[in-house]
């Protein structure tokens, strides 16, 4: 039987494509048996980057630090990378915030800030975002700048609020004595003591807070303003209720003292004013706690309520009796 040339021709140029093709593909890869299908692929750190662009971060450090605030964490990269140098920027919210001991062997920049960002609720109710971010050098061969940034929101209704731009203002009048407030009249305490006592309790309140208080006390009103943590303006406010406090503990007392006690000025209309004091003195003679004292024609009785107003009583009585008439010698007597 005898095959047309022009089939056979097609046959043999079909055969050596699908060789030609078997040729070219690659061998599959038998399978690993002592990996298990469900076994992730390993994960490979990616250094960082900025735009879709890796930035270098070939400075590695090692450094044990015994913990502090990330300004001082900042400072011991930058110690521990010399005589490389590092640029690195902290912003004044960030500064001032606690870091653990870390403890650290060849770690990269990168690597060493990114362990003290944090995204969480803080002890005062604020909410923290502790970011780094890494800018890439404009210039060919620059380095890195690494930028820590802290931002705090304050929740609605936050009780332990740590800063407040609203003042509390707070009246010293009660404790001071300026004219026409209750203490007024008596003695006052000083106003440089009080102030002093408020600026001590108030720096030792917060000694956390990278922000320092502002009082101003105005003296024409008698008014303390101060501006602050949450901890300092409850501070200030606890020194002035306590001495306040003090001041009407004192008073109390005093009138507690005297509740029972009364003074009576009286005018001797009659009467010489020593000789009917010495005539009452000797009618209450053994009652306890009664007090004649004479002021020209005046008689100052103090003393027991009920002793002053028998003392007054018979002091009256004797200034209304008739005046006795001088004695007049014998030798001139008709």
């Amino acid at each position: 039987m005898r095959v047309p040339v022009l089939t056979l021709v097609l046959l043999l140029g079909s055969v050596s494509s699908r060789i030609s093709h078997a040729q070219q593909q690659p061998p599959t890869p038998k399978a690993d048996k002592s990996q298990s299908a469900d076994t992730p692929a390993p994960v490979q750190r990616r250094p960082p980057q900025m735009a879709g662009r890796i930035i270098h971060d070939d400075t590695l450090v090692t450094l044990d630090f015994p913990g502090g605030t990330i300004a001082s964490y900042a400072q011991a990269i930058r110690k521990a990378a010399e005589p490389d140098l590092v640029n690195l920027f902290v912003d004044s919210q960030a500064a001032g915030i606690s870091v653990p001991p870390i403890r650290l062997t060849k770690a990269s920049i990168f690597d060493s800030l990114s362990l003290v960002g944090r995204n969480g609720q803080e002890p005062d109710g604020r909410y923290l975002n502790l970011s780094v971010e890494v800018l890439e050098s404009t210039a060919a061969g620059g380095s890195p700048v690494y930028k820590i940034r802290a931002n705090f929101i304050d929740p609605p209704g936050n009780p332990n609020r740590p800063f407040d731009s609203s003042l509390e203002v707070i009246s010293l009048n009660p404790i001071i004595g300026l004219p026409g407030s209750s203490r007024a009249g008596r003695p006052p305490l000083d106003v440089k003591t009080v102030l002093g006592a408020i600026e001590a309790a108030v720096a030792v309140s917060d000694a956390s807070s990278s922000t320092p208080p502002v009082l101003k006390f105005h003296e024409a009103s008698g008014l303390l303003f101060v501006k602050g943590t949450n901890a300092q303006r409850n501070v200030a406010i606890e020194v002035v209720r306590q001495l306040r406090s003090d001041i009407e503990n004192e008073r109390a007392a005093e009138q507690a003292a005297t509740a029972g006690r009364d003074s009576k000025k009286m005018l001797m209309k009659r009467q010489p004013a020593e000789e009917v004091a010495e005539m009452v003195r000797k009618q209450l003679e053994g009652k306890c706690c009664v007090q004649l004292e004479v002021d020209g024609k005046y008689i100052i009785i103090t003393g027991d309520k009920e002793l002053v107003a028998e003392a007054a009583q018979r002091a009256y009585a004797i200034d209304g009796m008739p005046q006795r008439p001088a004695s007049v010698p014998k030798s001139e007597a008709k």
